[in-house]
């Protein structure tokens, strides 16, 4: 009886196996790596928003300029006081690090279109002076 005992003493002893370290691990990874996809999917959709905020930002800071600008010249000027923009004959060039905003500007119509770096259309919008 006293050896039966002793057997079951030395069984619990012993600690884990390496089998159940593994087991452990690999349950550890598997969760580890879900988490991981939640962070980096969460990164991309802030950085998304960020982007879509800058380009609303940038439209409504031009859409200001074009309704308070008496001239061409006014227009320009306002413009490059909100951002660096480069000035083409009335095409306006913003280039930021993850998207371009583009504004083609008359004295009766601007068109507003916003680029993100793999030239897919973020956000275009057309506003007629006067209407």
């Amino acid at each position: 009886m006293s050896r039966r005992i002793n057997v079951k003493r030395n069984r619990s002893r012993r600690g884990i196996s390496l089998v159940e370290v593994v087991v452990a691990l690999t349950v550890i990874a598997i969760i580890s790596a879900a988490a991981l996809s939640l962070v980096i999917s969460s990164a991309r959709v802030d950085a998304n928003s960020l982007r879509s905020t800058q380009v609303m930002m940038a439209a409504e800071n031009v859409l200001e300029c074009y309704r308070f600008a008496e001239s061409g010249e006014d227009f320009a000027d306002l413009l490059q006081k909100t951002g660096d923009y480069k000035d083409s004959d009335g095409v306006f060039v913003l280039t930021e690090k993850s998207y371009t905003i583009t504004v083609n500007y008359t004295n009766t119509k601007l068109t507003f279109s916003a680029t993100d770096s793999d030239e897919k259309e973020i956000y275009k919008y057309e506003f007629n002076k006067g209407k």
